[in-house]
């Protein structure tokens, strides 16, 4: 029993190991950015959305920036980085950072305060496998402390568990067990 046990632990850990999360909260002062400010780096959209992802190939060994357009003030929101075992890589550190207006950064002035997340990776392979390395940056809303993109896996359990609690209230357990003893005797007796 305890030996099944440390292998679902051990399975865990590994459907963990290729994800990292970071949660940030956006100032109540944060000026609405314009829908028609497109950013000249890399960037994630949250227009009229809730939920979106940016897949990006970067370099094992860099710090990867990435512009956040469509937030709204005084709210918190979730960031996923996912990659492929494939890849064998480390992300060091997840942050973002205000870049006030008219302020320079990464080479761009924009006469709007702008968000950007950075992502630190480094390599987890001596030679360094690859040049460059996929990763899917995910960002979602949260609301209630749950991100919106889990909500239809919370509905999804609520249901498993409620459908459970009406078929097991219906059942008599014990008579079903019962049976089942019976039935075991009897096929005893007769071989």
């Amino acid at each position: 029993m305890n030996l099944c046990l440390f292998f679902w632990f051990l399975l865990a850990s590994f459907a963990n190991a290729n994800t990292e999360t970071y949660q940030f909260h956006v100032p109540k002062d944060f000026p609405h950015l314009g829908d028609a400010y497109v950013p000249t780096i890399p960037y994630i959209s949250l227009w009229n959305t809730t939920f979106n992802t940016l897949s990006l190939n970067v370099s094992p060994s860099n710090t990867s920036v990435v512009e956040v357009v469509g937030l709204h003030p005084n709210e918190k929101y979730a960031v996923k980085v996912c990659w492929t075992a494939a890849d064998p890589i480390s992300i060091n550190s997840i942050r973002h950072h205000i870049i006030p207006h008219d302020t320079e950064f990464e080479g761009t002035v924009v006469d709007q305060t702008r968000v950007v997340l950075l992502v630190e990776t480094e390599a987890f392979s001596y030679p360094v496998l690859s040049d460059d390395v996929k990763i899917d940056i995910s960002i979602a809303s949260v609301k209630l402390g749950i991100p919106v993109d889990l909500y239809s896996i919370v509905i999804y359990l609520a249901l498993v568990v409620l459908g459970s609690v009406f078929v097991l209230s219906r059942i008599d357990i014990h008579k079903i067990l019962d049976m089942c003893r019976e039935d075991k005797l009897t096929s005893d007796k007769s071989s």
